[in-house]
């Protein structure tokens, strides 16, 4: 018979755990009840809705790498103000509010952006946040819990206002086969040059692939740095961190992408190591260009989060 109790049960049965070792489990159970146990103490109406809580914040904790680490990281109660504002409780959406509205007002204040714009983009973030757009439900249902409730706040503000410019300046995509010329320019190792025009398709599923993979706050990360031209300052004080901090992000995403599509390359189409890194060697400089493609290509809002 389980030790654990009826609440951290609940969230247990929601979510996606089932390989989860005993020891994991017990230690993930005791950090729960460690964070329901702070949330009661300063959101006591917290019990009468405890289960439907702690469904609701199983369905976002997903399965992360690092389980502990993700829950002793979690947000109980902005994730708490988020449930109740979802459930329809005007108290928390009246406080939610005022946490929007000031996190707009640092946000857009970076941004050259004229008093309407800013007014527009304030307002259409609002209305996604809030109340959610056709077939799309309001946002707030999307935050997970990991990192400030206020700072996710500013980035869906910030994108909102970002699009909205974007979409003013929109110019016709630019073409693959343009992009695949301007990678090739750099390559002038003749063979190099095979290689490269031997798995030209596979190189572009390959680093697609890998672009799949990262996570929608990676992928709107790197579109504000690489689409919207925002600088590690910028970025740095959008997400309330360091410049240093936002340069490591971007690091790590690259790196992630590299090994990924290396990692496919070898794996679907048997290349060798040493012709996996050729063949990087002879797109590397450029790299980001296919990058900006697939940002360019993505579903618009599709990395908002």
């Amino acid at each position: 018979m389980s030790d654990e109790a009826p609440t951290t049960q609940a969230f247990f049965e929601h979510a996606a755990i089932s390989q989860w070792p005993p020891e994991l489990r017990a230690e993930v159970d005791a950090l729960l009840r460690a964070g329901l146990a702070s949330l009661g103490a300063a959101r006591p109406e917290f019990v009468q809705r405890q289960a439907e809580f702690l469904a609701f914040v199983a369905e976002r904790f997903g399965q992360p790498e690092d389980a502990a680490a993700a829950m002793r990281s979690l947000r109980f109660e902005e994730l708490w103000l988020c449930f109740c504002a979802v459930s329809g409780q005007d108290a928390a959406v009246t406080e939610l509010e005022k946490m929007f509205s000031a996190e707009a007002e640092v946000g857009l204040r970076r941004l050259s952006l004229s008093a309407t714009a800013k007014e527009e983009a304030v307002q259409r973030a609002r209305v996604k946040l809030f109340v959610g757009q056709q077939d799309k439900p309001a946002k707030l249902a999307q935050y997970s819990g990991h990192g400030s409730l206020g700072g996710w706040m500013r980035v869906v503000v910030v994108r909102t206002a970002l699009n909205a410019q974007r979409a003013e300046r929109r110019h016709a995509p630019r073409d693959d086969d343009v992009l695949a010329s301007r990678i090739a320019d750099d390559a002038r190792d003749p063979e190099l040059e095979v290689i490269r025009a031997r798995y030209a398709s596979a190189l572009s599923e390959a680093v697609a692939e890998a672009f799949r993979r990262l996570t929608g706050e990676q992928r709107n990360l790197l579109r504000m740095y690489v689409i919207d031209r925002l600088t590690l300052t910028e970025l740095s004080r959008l997400h309330s961190v360091d410049a240093s901090t936002v340069s490591r992000w971007l690091a790590k995403i690259r790196g992630k992408l590299l090994e990924d599509a290396q990692s496919h390359l070898m794996q679907r189409h048997a290349m060798r190591p040493s012709e996996c890194e050729s063949l990087f060697r002879a797109v590397q400089s450029n790299f980001h260009l296919t990058i900006e493609r697939l940002l360019h290509t993505e579903p618009e809002g599709h990395a908002e989060d």
